[in-house]
């Protein structure tokens, strides 16, 4: 049996995660279950959200790398 692939709207999606970043003493697999979506599912939401949420390194320049209108 083939079983095709869900598609959720962004607006979704974030209504989930916001709803297990503010869930109290609520467990993930409750908020999963409330929202009718696989705990895989919404984890990976939330694995997914802290990449694109951390900033990237911004590495100092060393001082031998500026350029002479830097100085």
């Amino acid at each position: 049996m083939i079983t095709s692939k869900k598609q959720y709207s962004d607006e979704f999606r974030e209504q989930a995660l916001a709803k297990v970043y503010n869930r109290g003493k609520r467990t993930i697999q409750e908020i999963a279950d409330e929202s009718n979506l696989s705990i895989h599912t919404l984890k990976t939401w939330m694995s997914n959200a802290a990449q694109t949420d951390t900033p990237k390194p911004n590495p100092a320049k060393r001082p031998q790398d500026w350029r002479p209108e830097e100085l």
